[in-house]
């Protein structure tokens, strides 16, 4: 039984330490990094940029924050992944009576998202 018990541990350990972890601070397990950002969040989060890099992965609670703070970084990853980081997570009660398809702000990256953000720009830029 405690030969079982090693071995799975283990293995547990082994997929664990081959699992790329991503640069940053390690989380609380309910409450995330919530409690390391302090009394002034972004006096911390330029702290955090000495020792992790320009991105850093952040918890956030039950939400994973991806924390960029270089503009040479952001301009990469959004020239070459916007696609994968357009979408926005809406909530519960904008969800209710499809507030969020009718919102350039709420909505969800799609084809009706582009024709809302086509006529915006064309309306606001023709005036």
């Amino acid at each position: 039984m405690s030969e079982a018990l090693f071995l799975l541990l283990k293995q547990r350990k082994s997929r664990v330490d081959t699992k790329q972890q991503q640069p940053g601070p390690p989380a609380w397990p309910v409450f995330g990094n919530i409690f390391d950002l302090g009394a002034i969040p972004h006096q911390t989060l330029y702290k955090l940029k000495e020792n992790y890099g320009p991105v850093i992965w952040l918890k956030l609670g039950y939400t994973n924050t991806l924390v960029i703070q270089s503009a040479e970084t952001a301009a990469g990853l959004f020239k070459n992944h916007d696609l994968a980081f357009s979408d926005r997570k809406v909530l519960l009660v904008f969800t209710a009576h499809n507030y969020y398809q009718g919102s350039l702000a709420l909505g969800w990256y799609g084809p009706n998202w582009r024709m809302l953000q086509l006529l915006c720009s064309t309306k606001l830029m023709i005036n």
